[in-house]
């Protein structure tokens, strides 16, 4: 988990969040989620903060971003280039 910030230090965002499969369902990703959004917003004063989840509705990790205050906004898009 990384969390990058603007110039400013306004708007955070988070970086490759993820939990390996075998510490999953351990409370590995909420510990580390609390202890870093606290930071950002007290430490750093941060005014916003930004997780990409990816376009799966599914996403099992949704919930626990939920239950930390994240609330969808728009959807992202994401372009890749292969070299072919």
């Amino acid at each position: 988990m990384g969390l990058f910030f603007d110039e400013q230090n306004q708007v955070g965002r988070f970086q490759n969040v993820s939990t390996s499969p075998a510490h999953r369902r351990q409370h590995v990703c909420t510990t580390l989620l609390d202890h870093i959004v606290r930071h950002a917003f007290t430490a750093v004063g941060a005014e916003k903060l930004v997780i990409a989840t990816g376009a799966e509705d599914d996403n099992a990790a949704i919930p626990n971003y939920q239950n930390f205050g994240f609330k969808f906004t728009a959807p992202n898009f994401a372009l890749k280039r292969i070299n072919a």
